[in-house]
């Protein structure tokens, strides 16, 4: 399946406590951004994800897990895994927030 994004929506990184942990998720992210050079790339505070989806921003994985299957609650399968959760709801706050400010058009 071939798409041509307009934009890539990402999480901002989040630094915690263990280096290890916080090393490999800067690796990720530039494998990211390095993938995605050529696309308009707008990256999102973990906050405001939560904020836009779940109405907190200081929430945890479990509330964006639940927000996003009420959101999304006319589909057939419900999101399980966290992390498939919080890709999704970076999606969503990038299309809630780029509509609100009629930066695309529905």
């Amino acid at each position: 399946m071939e798409c041509n994004p307009a934009v890539v929506a990402i999480e901002q990184t989040f630094c915690g406590i263990n280096s290890t942990t916080t090393l490999r998720l800067a690796e990720a992210r530039g494998v990211i951004l390095w993938t995605c050079r050529s696309f308009n790339t707008i990256t999102y505070p973990v906050s405001t994800v939560r904020k836009v989806v779940v109405g907190k921003g200081n929430c945890d994985k479990q509330a964006v897990r639940k927000a996003v299957n009420v959101q999304l609650s006319k589909q057939k399968k419900l999101i399980d895994i966290l992390d498939e959760s919080d890709a999704l709801a970076v999606a969503m706050c990038h299309g809630y927030l780029a509509v609100s400010s009629n930066k695309i058009n529905v």
